[in-house]
């Protein structure tokens, strides 16, 4: 009764640990994701190719 019992609270401290661990995971994984497209926007802005120039074959 002992083994299963310790078994039992060893799947729940298991359980909510996993819980706990993905809930502070997403949060950094969004950050990680989100910082470089975030940065490559700031490039794209400080970058951006010219309005139409005369004669260009975009015009």
């Amino acid at each position: 009764m002992l083994r299963i019992a310790v078994v039992v609270l060893a799947v729940l401290a298991a359980v909510f640990r996993a819980h706990w661990t993905a809930m502070a995971h997403l949060p950094m994984a969004l950050l990680l994701a989100g910082a470089p497209a975030a940065e490559q926007h700031v490039w794209e802005k400080s970058h951006a190719t010219p309005g139409c120039v005369r004669y260009s074959a975009n015009c």
